[in-house]
């Protein structure tokens, strides 16, 4: 997924080379957000403090099993702030969800 209302720099070929099956989640940022981030505790359900994830979303790939799980999740009602949903689910996920860095950090 591409969003269409943002600024970004880099080599695209390359970026998008690294969009293969091998991963459920390819993102920006991919990491524990850091103790002050405003949305931290933006979400209807219990996470556990250290199973909190996030990313920035501007170029992002999600595996159909990611989707799925998310899906599932929404339609129990679990909500959280966006950049924080995907990643968060793929590190609490009970299957071996694969995430990485888009850029290579994570």
């Amino acid at each position: 997924i591409l969003q269409h209302d943002i600024g970004w720099t880099g080599q695209l070929p390359s970026t998008l080379s690294l969009y293969s099956p091998h991963h459920d989640l390819l993102c920006e940022g991919l990491g524990e957000p850091p103790a002050d981030w405003a949305h931290k505790d933006e979400a209807n359900h219990p996470i556990a403090a250290d199973g909190r994830w996030g990313c920035l979303l501007p170029a992002t790939r999600y595996s159909v099993r990611l989707l799925d799980d998310q899906v599932r999740g929404l339609r129990e009602g679990k909500v959280s702030y966006c950049e924080m949903r995907a990643a968060t689910a793929c590190w609490n996920a009970p299957w071996p969800c694969r995430a990485a860095d888009i850029r290579g950090r994570g």
